[in-house]
């Protein structure tokens, strides 16, 4: 039997070693054993494996697809009892001026990985990396005091990943989950927004969760690092998880003139979102030379600060597939010590965001709000082509979804309905 995996971004002739099983091809098959599954998820953990009850079945109001063609900066008020938007983008907020902020600027450098298991590579190759990224990370957690965060790319399943070759470091990972230095989820594994429909992606944040709890708190951070645009409902699906605040980068145009800004969805929710102008690597691998860094910060600042509205500066320290600096906190010790203007925190996304929040406070009417899709590549390309790339695997991939969307859960839900009622 065939298996098939959401994930589009991969040179040609590249197939995974180990698939991600989503279901197989044959419909008999697929609902048979959904109907099996569908009131347990078991979730595989340092060989130890626990039962967990499904949440119940909820009809999400949206379309069968995620995405709609709405889009835009709001003008009204009208989206059951939102606070005004701005008028137009002329009447946006401005960038936070020098004359505003006379206290320095707060350079928060936000340590990570942009984790692909699959792409130039094969699967178990990345996956060679992967522990040697683990094992790196927790023996600088251990050694260093000062080097106070990980985000470990938004999802959970680099931890399955790791503990399948390592399933004695699960007590180590859960140690500094629960310490708040190694950050994760909320996703199981970061999608494409535009192929699933909403129902998957609501599933795939549920599964983060899930895994993410077996280790301690989830980052509450809706954080998409690299997706090629956004579709218009991920406010309102963050929002059903609790998740306030979000992070994107691809799809904005050059209407979005700020860093920070309110996202809001079709039915009216909205989260607090940082734009990444530069990408998830504005602060990727920082020389250890002082002259050098002290540089390549000024750079960094000369880029982000006239975008931002705040005294916070988001600044992304990793890239794809990069392990953690460990010289990091020695770094910033001594950057600190010759800028000017602005003092470099490690710090993470939720503290980010905290402080934002803080400093808005009783002002959000004052910020910015988009309402709908980013899907512009005016300036960060979107490989489009991902969208009718080997056409064959999206077609089977949304046969199963359907089916299990529409056919095998729904009625697997009626027939436990009906077995409590007759007994």
């Amino acid at each position: 039997m065939q298996t098939h995996t959401f994930r589009s971004r991969r040179p040609p002739g590249s197939l995974r070693s180990e698939p991600l099983r989503l279901c197989p091809i044959d419909p008999i098959a697929l609902v048979a054993a959904s109907v099996q599954s569908i009131g347990w998820i078991p979730l595989e953990i340092q060989g130890r494996q626990s039962n967990r009850r499904r949440a119940p079945l909820v009809v999400h109001p949206m379309s069968s697809r995620a995405g709609t063609p709405s889009r835009g900066w709001a003008t009204i008020a009208s989206v059951r009892g939102a606070r005004p938007a701005a008028t137009a983008p002329e009447a946006m907020l401005m960038p936070l001026s020098s004359a505003r902020n006379k206290d320095k600027r707060q350079l928060m450098v936000i340590s990570h990985t942009h984790w692909d298991r699959e792409w130039y590579l094969p699967y178990q190759s990345f996956r060679v990396r992967l522990v040697g990224l683990f094992d790196m990370l927790l023996d600088i957690f251990d050694s260093d005091p000062g080097y106070k965060h990980f985000m470990l790319d938004g999802h959970t399943i680099p931890l399955e990943d790791y503990l399948e070759v390592r399933p004695d470091r699960f007590d180590d990972l859960e140690r500094v989950v629960q310490q708040g230095k190694l950050l994760v989820g909320p996703w199981y594994i970061i999608p494409d927004e535009a192929l699933p429909g909403g129902e998957a992606l609501v599933r795939n944040i549920l599964r983060g969760h899930r895994v993410a709890k077996a280790f301690g708190p989830v980052m509450k951070v809706g954080y998409i690092p690299d997706p090629f645009g956004q579709i218009a409902h991920m406010p309102a699906i963050f929002r059903g998880f609790g998740i306030e605040y979000a992070t994107m980068w691809r799809g904005a145009d050059d209407s979005l003139k700020t860093s920070e800004f309110f996202w809001r969805s079709p039915d009216g929710s909205e989260v607090l979102t940082i734009h990444k102008p530069k990408g998830y690597g504005s602060a990727a691998s920082l020389p250890q030379q002082p002259k050098q860094l002290l540089a390549r910060i000024q750079a960094i600042r000369d880029e982000l600060e006239p975008l931002a509205t705040t005294p916070y500066v988001l600044v992304m320290n990793g890239s794809d597939h990069l392990p953690p600096q460990p010289e990091l906190s020695s770094m910033i010790r001594a950057a600190n010590m010759e800028i000017e203007g602005a003092v470099l925190e490690h710090s993470s996304l939720p503290e980010v965001f905290d402080n934002v929040r803080r400093y808005i406070g009783d002002r959000a009417h004052d910020w910015p709000v988009h309402m709908g899709e980013f899907r512009s590549g005016q300036r960060a390309h979107l490989l489009p082509g991902v969208l009718s790339a080997r056409m064959w695997i999206k077609q089977q991939n949304q046969e199963c979804e359907d089916l299990l969307a529409h056919w095998a859960e729904p009625f697997s839900t009626w027939a436990d309905i009906l077995k409590k009622q007759v007994g």
